[in-house]
């Protein structure tokens, strides 16, 4: 025998155990009607549904504007400071007791807290001056030269924050600061990183004076070269200032400090490449460096009379012991060199020549002259005529042409 369906052991009809589907109407359409969705829809958001969140749930605000304002959090830019108990994003109790709740509990990190708080919807537009505390500081000098390179650093501030510095007229990477390469005013800032493109920037900043730089010194390198030769072109005793290399022939390596590696010309017919080297700094030349470049080999190409000292002496003698009672003794000492086309001194004709003339009459002017004129005739004919410590240049054109270039006679 079969039994009925409702004799079959089951609980039925019982308000306490009934489902909300089962009943005379169709299932599908009890559900739709009784959906959290469509209650949303079809009635609005409510504050006592359980889906609401706290901070939409006044009937008299304006919904889309709201959920328009605290889906794009934005960070300010400006430089105005916001009280620390003002910090809190303003609408609805909701979001500051989420402030409140997070940022004093136990999670890990600053950023974790942020990241906790944008979760739960509420805005962030304020929450940089978190990291923008009574005790942040900026780092570094008052004072920095034109174009110089200085440090600065943060400290201060929270610790788990992270910082960047920037400046207003000098560049500024990762704390190293390029002062302009004018002088004037800077200023140093401080914007904690908040993850929003638009730049939070702390109350906190350091004025600069920007100064002209101090530029002495004086190149040091050497006078002579051989064509095609390298050598080190140094700044001694330098300043503070930003040094920098031009020069009018031949190349220049990038520069290492205050030196630079300097490449001669390869060629230098009848000495038209010799270099001329300056030294900028501060926005002017401060030192130059001429450099004769030898092209060619030949010896004695130059002479030179060199007077080292002259004196006069006079003396005395009583009457009758010499034909005249005072007598001048003029003495000229000195000696000739020549030179080769590199510029090396390649030859002493005559060395510490010592000529002394007594003279009866006249002076110790006249003593000296004749002194002067009879040490030319020793040094040899070529002094004759010209004068003392004054190279003579004997280079002939054919020499010249090739490039025959002692720095003597330039």
């Amino acid at each position: 025998m079969r039994i009925p369906r409702n004799k079959q052991n089951r609980i039925v009809n019982k308000e306490y155990s009934r489902l909300p589907y089962w009943t005379d109407d169709q299932y599908q359409d009890v559900q739709l009607s009784t959906s959290q969705k469509y209650m949303q829809d079809t009635y609005g958001a409510f504050p006592e549904s359980e889906m609401q969140q706290p901070y939409k749930g006044d009937p008299e605000d304006d919904y889309q504007a709201l959920e328009y304002d605290y889906s794009t959090p934005q960070f300010p830019d400006n430089n105005s400071d916001v009280p620390q108990n003002d910090t809190v994003p303003a609408p609805g109790a909701f979001c500051v007791n989420m402030w409140n709740k997070i940022f004093a509990g136990n999670v890990a990190s600053l950023w974790d807290k942020i990241k906790k708080y944008i979760a739960t919807g509420c805005p962030m537009n304020q929450a940089w001056h978190y990291c923008c505390t009574e005790n942040l500081k900026i780092n570094g000098p008052s004072e920095v030269e034109v174009g110089q390179t200085v440090s600065f650093s943060v400290s201060g501030g929270n610790n788990d924050c992270d910082y960047n510095l920037d400046a207003d007229g000098g560049m500024m990477i990762a704390g190293s600061y390029t002062a302009p390469s004018t002088p004037g005013k800077d200023t140093i800032f401080v914007s904690p990183f908040t993850g929003s493109d638009a730049r939070a920037i702390c109350p906190v900043k350091k004025n600069i004076k920007i100064t002209a730089p101090s530029c002495p010194g004086k190149i040091s390198g050497l006078s002579q070269m051989a064509a095609g030769a390298l050598q080190w072109l140094k700044v001694s005793n330098p300043g503070t200032g930003v040094y920098t290399w031009s020069t009018t022939s031949g190349t220049l390596g990038t520069p290492v400090g205050n030196q630079v590696l300097f490449t001669a010309p390869a060629t230098n017919a009848n000495c038209a490449n010799n270099p001329t080297i300056s030294l900028i700094c501060g926005g002017g030349v401060v030192d130059t460096l001429t450099i004769a470049v030898n092209a060619f080999s030949a010896s004695n190409v130059g002479e030179i009379c060199v007077l080292s000292s002259t004196s006069c002496d006079i003396k005395t003698y009583p009457n009758n012991s010499y034909p005249y009672n005072r007598y001048y003794y003029g003495t000229a000492i000195g000696h000739k060199d020549g030179i080769n086309c590199d510029g090396i001194e390649s030859e002493v004709i005559a060395e510490n020549r010592v000529i002394e003339i007594k003279n009866a009459t006249g002076s110790c002017t006249t003593a000296i002259e004749a002194a002067l004129r009879q040490l030319k005739n020793w040094l040899h004919l070529d002094c004759h005529g010209a004068s003392f410590n004054t190279w003579n240049d004997r280079r002939t054109p054919t020499q010249k042409a090739a490039g025959c270039c002692p720095y003597q006679l330039l």
